[in-house]
């Protein structure tokens, strides 16, 4: 029902939160189980939707500096142009580099 889909949205939203006392790797697991998790109930999200999400979780700050990373990446067609991460694990690469992990 949409009731349901919207409350388990919302729940999706607030279950996980990046803390500084968590490193990008113990996140990128904790947030892997999350999407596993959802997909299995049906509320898969889309890519960007998981992107937008991952900024959302990993806090303000990481979010700013991910977004403003530009680099070679691949353009879908074999070939790479610079842009910004338009993945989450493209934002979680940058993130782990953020890190120095």
């Amino acid at each position: 029902t949409p009731l349901y889909s919207s409350a388990a949205s919302d729940v999706y939203k607030r279950q996980l939160q990046k803390t500084k006392n968590m490193s990008a790797l113990q996140f990128e697991a904790s947030w892997e189980d999350l999407v596993a998790e959802h997909t299995d109930l049906g509320l898969a999200k889309t890519e960007t939707e998981l992107f937008l999400a991952y900024l959302e979780k990993v806090g303000h700050s990481a979010s700013e500096e991910i977004r403003r990373d530009r680099r070679p990446r691949g353009d879908g067609g074999g070939g790479t142009v610079i842009r910004p991460p338009e993945t989450w694990e493209e934002a979680h690469e940058v993130l782990i580099e953020i890190e120095g992990v």
